[in-house]
C-alpha cells in the first residue's frame, strides 16, 4: 500500500500529495491528462524509508479538468484522479 493520498480534492491551487515509503526509494510523481498525456512532472527525488512523505506543488497555472496523478517507486506504481477547479 503507497498511502498515496492528495487534498483538497477538487484542488484550486495548491494540492497536497502524501505518500508512505517502507524502504529508501527513488519516487516518480507525474500529472497525466485522461487522454494518457504526460501534463507535468512533479517530483522525482530519492526518499528516506519508514516515513510517511507530504510535498506541496503549486498547480495555479494548470487548466482545470481531471488528472490522472501517477506514483511510482521501485516496481510499484499507483495513480489516484484529481480534479482542479478555479
Amino acid at each position: 500500500n503507497t498511502g498515496l493520498a492528495a487534498y483538497p480534492n477538487p484542488f484550486t491551487g495548491v494540492l497536497n500529495v502524501t505518500f508512505d515509503l517502507d524502504a529508501d526509494q527513488d519516487v516518480k510523481l507525474e500529472l497525466y491528462d485522461l487522454q494518457g498525456r504526460l501534463v507535468l512532472p512533479l517530483l522525482q527525488d530519492a526518499f528516506l524509508g519508514g516515513y510517511h512523505i507530504s510535498e506541496d506543488f503549486n498547480l495555479t497555472s494548470l487548466s482545470d479538468g481531471i488528472y490522472m496523478l501517477r506514483y511510482e517507486s521501485g516496481n510499484t506504481v499507483d495513480y489516484l484522479k484529481i480534479s482542479k477547479t478555479h
